[in-house]
């Protein structure tokens, strides 16, 4: 905007090849006709006047040409100093020499000026106009040409603008050279800076100073925020208001201009002198130097030390070579916060070259090994000019703040706005109230600051424009609007108006407005007899169903919002043509609503336009007005004419016309002299036809000689209509245009109006917003005994503004009905995660909000219903379970459950094929997807798990086709069907080996309290059998030395439910299965014990589970655990299912070993060959003889796993030496 500071300076526009001026030239002052020019823009009124006579031929009639650029009428003795900018409109018409053709001229011109600037605007718009002009709808084109129209959309218009009058992403900002902005009525502003913030240090605190201008004053200026926050709310800050009236003193807050230059320049002692160059014309320098990480130096204690700093700096006058030292910055310092320093210099006015320099050193003798922090950073150059910052001859409305920097302003400030209310002259009284009015604001733009040619008083219709006032008050228009950039009086006036539902017209050469007034006067009557050229032209339009309204909505804190207004019949469920429409400067819903129902009514009632050819009788109309017209076209009357004689005595009239009258009842409608209109009944036609009409005797007063008649039926003589528009034409006549009056259009906003329920939500406090992202986890928590309870975890993000202190947790249960919410754990910042232990298998909620430093609280962020009873049923199934083999080692995939209470998953495998969870070998008990496994010919099988133990209801199989490994050879097989080893808790009944029971005859008290076989006499040790319990195999296996083995187990077992029995059984059919278990109820495992030296030693290991694998050891033994689920307390623990082991098979296999020897030489009497170390057993021996001679043969003798002897002879049986090279294959090595 202009009044951003600057120094004096000769202003001008690049123009290019395509910035032209167009020139519009009547020659004749009473025609609307005129040629359309393009003058090259840059030239002055006499140069394009000059440009045009060629064409034109204005040689001799330029003398007496008047100009108007854009409706401003330009007075001869300026023409030549006066340049049209580029796209305006200047016009040239012929004046007359007497003073009435004068006025007329006068008239007709300012008429024509108007609009061609209507014109100016559209064109103007350019290509992209053009595109957007083609874009409307049929619909929103009517309402834009209707007789009370609509504006064009400005929240599109200037999307850049938007921001400063609506707060939907609002930011201050600079804007040097754009208008000044114009506030009406009442809105909310984000103002433009009215010069460039700076900041300044004091001490080690660093203040913003920022200067904002909020348009022409005067002004009211309340409810002054940052963002949505109050600024009462922030701290350490300072506020000047100035409302803009007449004599205020100056802003102090930001008392001269000031070109703040920021930087980031590292000072170093190694470094040169650092140089800028100030702003010109100066006279105070000033700079900041900022040491980021504090200034110290840390003893090995842990205690920090002072430094010295000493940074100087200097300056001259540009062009000059001395320098003039400037103070510097020396001191001892000790501090581990951020250390601001500023100095100021006063200079003589001029603009200085500015160096800086880091004089001590970086490394300091002495503390070469000691933690040093010193770094520094020119941040900041500022050079202050005198005077004040805003130099503009009219007042403005201004908010000067200066504001320390902390945690709840950070950066730069850019979102202040405040509540601005005008206060102009009141169009009733003068005087400065404070209005919402569109007339006070109509009056303001022709008078107000803004305008720099302001209009007289006598050339506004001041009594029309209180009538206006009256009635916008009577509806509850207003206007509220911030205006912000330059445009023609025309359109703002159009603007106000369209929010008043009116038009601006220029009226008996002054100023003026109509608006929808039902009981206006009807002002003419136009029939055939004076008027030709009749045409109507009906457009036929898709009904549009609904508006959709864009505005700034007030209710809602000045944001942008959408209304649908309906068309009567429809509604959400059936609208399906919507169209765009605006109404700049109504922010209330309510107005809305009704302006949507009355343009819905416009394009229903008024779908016809009507145009028709009349003499100067137009001269008494103007757009708006209401004339009766009747036309045969129209079926509107029967006969048109003049009254050629009156015979008062006998109430008769003689016609123009002759008239023939049928059996209906006719009205005569006459138009007097003086405009006025009458009404006389038909009585009959004397002589049944002809041109003499006897009237009705009901004393009615008589027409003159001359004046204009219209006859027709009661009621249909003519009708009225309103004109939409009159286009002059030659000699004083007119083509005038009209629509129809229908005055249902103004009942159309009078139905109940439906509550409006808005989409859009006013902007939150961005410096108190809750907490994000809060998501959760059912986990379980161990207790003290090693229970587990089910607990809740929650964890969030913080705000992403503000400083926050801590994070408050509330829970609830919906299980309870009190509905209420019980305090959970606080997270103090910077933890933004808790869990709530100890719940219930219900289902709850939670919820989480922001404690701010400044004791704010943020509002709660819940999260949906958490049901934590599933963590108590199986987990879900594992589904999609596949194996990929590669060698000796395969992978195991499956897709993870959805379900973030599984911790782990456990594999198992069955070499028997059989695909029961509790028969298989555990392979791994916390496994995840992509687990590797040793590749063996069997069934895989995967379980989900959680924290507490239970498994998936089902376990998912893989079937292993790939065939046994080669190369493996079984060592030993332990069969066991008869279990005659040791039995720790477990007891072998019908051949099957099963858990001890508990209810045994010598742990019965008396006979009598024995209440079954399983409940025994009731006590504790009596029920059940037990939970655990070992089978110990009887025969172990010796390898006889180290090696690898491979072992494989096959178990068959089945369940079985002690209170399953068949005295419970009501029908056989109904036995689903023998074994009523589930799989998680009883397990059977293998373990194994080993020793690396001989078995006799007894170093034998811990027991561990067998898993399919290889073992490395010398020996090894197995048990069985069998085991069954828990029932009762852990103290008095039994269970009521025990696993029955059938049958146990082991198997240890073993990999080849081969033995090769090369070369090896065979003396005559023969030669051992030893294994070292031996096999296990006698290997397989292959041998490659070399160097025979025809008839040898060999010998072979003393065979075993740790060699054989071999011996040579010839053909004669003697005793020879020979070599050869021996492969031996066994398993195995004894040590």
């Amino acid at each position: 905007m202009t009044a951003l500071p600057a120094k004096a300076a000769l202003l001008g526009d690049v123009l290019g090849e395509g910035d032209t001026v167009r020139v519009l030239v009547a020659r004749h002052p009473f025609r609307a006709t005129r040629q359309e020019h393009k003058a090259p823009a840059g030239l002055s009124v006499t140069e394009i006047v000059a440009h045009v006579q060629a064409e034109e031929g204005l040689t001799a009639a330029a003398s007496g040409m008047v100009a108007s650029i854009d409706g401003h009428a330009i007075a001869r003795d300026r023409w030549s100093r006066v340049r049209p900018k580029t796209g305006a409109t200047l016009v040239l018409r012929a004046a007359p020499a007497d003073p009435i053709s004068a006025a007329l001229a006068s008239l007709v011109a300012t008429i024509s000026s108007a609009a061609a600037g209507v014109s100016a605007f559209l064109g103007g718009l350019g290509i992209a106009g053009k595109i957007i002009g083609l874009g409307l709808s049929l619909a929103a084109n009517f309402v834009l040409n209707a007789l009370f129209a609509a504006r064009p959309a400005e929240l599109e218009k200037q999307p850049d603008k938007k921001p400063s009058y609506s707060l939907t992403g609002s930011r201050n900002q600079g804007a040097p050279w754009e208008a000044i902005p114009v506030v009406y009525g009442q809105h909310r502003m984000t103002p433009f800076f009215a010069a460039p913030p700076y900041t300044e240090t004091v001490g080690e605190d660093q203040y913003l100073r920022c200067l904002f201008c909020l348009g022409y004053g005067p002004r009211e200026i309340t409810d002054i925020k940052i963002g949505e926050t109050p600024l009462s709310s922030f701290q350490d800050y300072d506020l000047e208001v100035r409302q803009g009236f007449p004599g205020e003193p100056p802003i102090t807050l930001y008392p001269s201009q000031v070109i703040e230059e920021a930087l980031s320049v590292d000072l170093s002692s190694d470094s040169d002198w650092q140089r800028r160059v100030t702003a010109t014309d100066v006279t105070g320098i000033s700079f900041d130097v900022v040491f980021p990480n504090g200034v110290y130096w840390l003893q090995k204690e842990g205690k920090r030390q002072p430094l010295p700093i000493h940074i100087e700096a200097r300056y001259r006058v540009v062009g000059t070579q001395d320098w003039s030292p400037a103070p510097a910055i020396l001191e001892y310092i000790k501090s581990s916060d951020t250390v601001r320093r500023s100095i100021y210099i006063a200079v003589a006015q001029g603009q200085y070259e500015f160096e800086i320099k880091r004089i001590d050193p970086d490394e300091i003798p002495g503390l070469e090994k000691e933690t040093i922090v010193k770094t520094a950073v020119w941040t900041t150059l500022r050079g202050l000019r005198p005077g004040q910052p805003v130099t503009y001859g009219k007042p403005l409305a201004l908010i000067a703040v200066r504001i320390r920097a902390t945690s709840q302003l950070n950066g730069q400030l850019d979102t202040l706005n405040a509540l601005v209310t005008a206060i102009l002259p009141s169009v009733n009284t003068d005087a400065l109230v404070h209005t919402r009015s569109p007339a006070d604001a109509f009056l303001d733009v022709l008078r107000g600051p803004a305008n720099a040619r302001p209009v007289p008083l006598e050339l506004i219709d001041r009594e029309r424009l209180q009538q206006w006032d009256a009635y916008c008050a009577a509806q509850g228009f207003r206007y509220d609007h911030v205006r912000l950039s330059a445009v023609s009086v025309w359109d703002a006036l159009l603007d106000i108006c369209a929010a008043g539902r009116a038009m601006p017209l220029w009226r008996d050469g002054r100023w003026s407005v109509i608006w929808d007034d039902l009981a206006s006067d009807v002002v003419q009557m136009f029939t055939p007899a004076n008027s030709w050229g009749f045409e109507a032209r009906v457009e036929y339009r898709e009904p549009v169903h609904a508006w959709r309204v864009r505005f700034v909505n007030r209710e809602k804190g000045y944001v942008e919002d959408e209304r649908i207004v309906y068309d009567d019949g429809y509604g959400p469920a059936n609208a399906t043509l919507f169209e765009g429409i605006e109404f700049p400067g109504v922010t209330d819903p309510a107005t809305i609503w009704r302006h949507g129902r009355f343009h819905i009514a416009q394009l229903r009632l008024r779908p016809a336009t009507y145009t028709l050819n009349v003499d100067f009788e137009h001269l008494v109309c103007t757009r708006g007005d209401r004339v009766r017209v009747g036309h045969d076209v129209l079926q509107l009357g029967l006969a048109w004419g003049r009254v050629t004689a009156v015979d008062g005595a006998r109430n008769r009239v003689t016609l123009s016309e002759s008239i023939v009258l049928g059996s209906a009842s006719y009205r005569l409608r006459f138009r007097l002299r003086d405009g006025a209109q009458r009404i006389r009944d038909v009585d009959s036609i004397v002589g049944g036809e002809g041109r003499v009409v006897q009237l009705a005797a009901d004393g009615g007063a008589m027409p003159e000689v001359g004046d204009l008649f219209a006859l027709g039926e009661l009621t249909t003589e003519t009708a009225v209509y309103r004109i939409l528009s009159i286009e002059a034409q030659g000699d004083l006549s007119a083509r005038v245009t009209l629509v129809d009056d229908a005055p249902a259009i103004g009942q159309a906003d009078r139905g109940a109006i439906p509550a409006f329920s808005s989409p859009v939500q006013a902007p939150i406090d961005l410096y108190h917003l809750p907490p994000r992202s809060v998501v959760w986890q059912e986990v379980f928590l161990p207790q003290e005994g090693g229970e587990l309870t089910a607990a809740l975890r929650l964890s969030w993000l913080p705000p992403a503004r503000g400083d926050v202190e801590r994070h408050e947790v509330e829970f609830i249960s919906h299980s309870l009905a009190d509905g209420r919410w019980r305090p959970g754990p606080t997270a103090i910042t910077p933890i933004n995660t808790v869990t709530i232990p100890g719940l219930e298998p219900n289902v709850y909620g939670a919820r989480v909000r922001a404690i701010f430093a400044d004791g704010r609280i943020s509002r709660w962020e819940e999260t949906e219903a958490i049901d934590l009873r599933s963590l108590f049923l199986p987990p879900p199934d594992v589904t999609d379970l596949r194996i990929d083999a590669l060698g000796p080692a395969s992978t195991l995939r499956w897709t993870p459950v959805a379900d973030p209470s599984v911790t782990f998953y456990e594999v198992r495998f069955s070499a028997s094929g059989d695909d029961r969870w509790n028969l298989a070998v555990p392979l791994n008990e916390r496994a995840q997807p992509g687990v590797q496994v040793p590749t063996r010919a069997g069934t895989y099988l995967v379980k989900a798990g959680r924290a507490n133990g239970s498994r998936s209801a089902n376990s998912s199989a893989v079937r292993s086709s790939i065939s046994a490994l080669d190369n493996l050879n079984v060592v030993e097989v332990i069969e066991d069907t008869t279990w005659a080893g040791t039995a720790d808790r477990v007891e072998v009944m019908d051949g099957a080996l099963r858990l001890a029971r508990r209810a045994l005859m010598s742990t019965w008290e008396t006979l009598d309290a024995v209440v079954n076989l399983q409940d025994g006499d009731g006590d504790a040790d009596t029920i059940g059998v037990e939970t655990s319990g070992y089978y110990y195999v009887p025969r172990l296996i010796d390898l006889g030395s180290m090696a690898t083995s491979r072992v494989s187990a096959q178990i068959e077992a089945f369940g079985e439910s002690l209170t399953d029995t068949m005295e419970q059984w009501l029908l056989l059919s109904d036995v689903a299965s023998l074994d009523a278990t589930v799989p998680e109820e009883w397990g059977v495992e293998l373990e194994v014990s080993t020793t690396d030296v001989a078995p006799s030693l007894a170093q034998w290991s811990d027991w561990r589970p067998v898993t399919v694998g290889d073992l490395t050891a010398r020996a090894m033994q197995f048990r069985l655990r069998l085991k069954a689920a828990q029932v009762g307390s852990i103290g008095d623990a039994y269970a009521v299912t025990t696993p029955a082991v059938t049958a146990l098979r082991l198997v240890i296999d073993m990999p080849d070993r081969v033995v090769g020897l090369q070369d090896v030489p065979v003396p005559a009497g023969g030669r051992r060959i030893v294994f070292d170390p031996p096999f296990r057993a006698t290997p397989a021996v292959a041998t490659a003889d070399q160097d025979l001679q025809p008839g040898d043969t060999s010998t072979i003798t003393n065979k075993g796993p740790d060699g054989f002897t071999i011996a040579f002879r010839n053909a004669s049986g003697q005793p020879v030496a020979r070599t050869v090279d021996v492969v031996a294959k066994g398993y195995g090595s004894m040590t």
